[in-house]
């Protein structure tokens, strides 16, 4: 049995900003994702791209983050397993700033 959860994000006065929507529509569906959409997120979260060599792979780090993000741009499309692992990511580096934040304030 899979488990699906639909992710909604709305903002104090209730309306979601465009970030907001593109967060929330990758969320709901990562095999259906644009490439630049994909990175574009990536990107408003702090990961840099590291390297874009000759192949079609683009590297992305963060420096809250140990691992690295792996894209493929497939004919415009970024691969579903690779939305995945940047949700993954992106919920890790929130994780760390909530708990920086929660130190700080002691």
């Amino acid at each position: 049995m899979r488990l699906v959860v639909q992710y909604v994000a709305v903002s104090r006065e209730g309306a979601m900003s465009k970030k907001d929507k593109r967060e929330a529509a990758i969320r709901n569906n990562p095999y259906n994702v644009r490439f630049t959409d994909l990175i574009g997120w990536v990107e408003s979260e702090g990961f840099r791209l590291r390297t874009r060599g000759a192949t079609s792979h683009q590297i992305y780090t963060h420096a809250d983050y140990s691992g690295k993000l792996n894209f493929q741009n497939v004919k415009g499309m970024a691969k579903g397993y690779q939305v995945e692992q940047a949700i993954e990511a992106i919920d890790e580096i929130r994780a760390i700033a909530v708990e920086r934040a929660a130190k700080e304030k002691e």
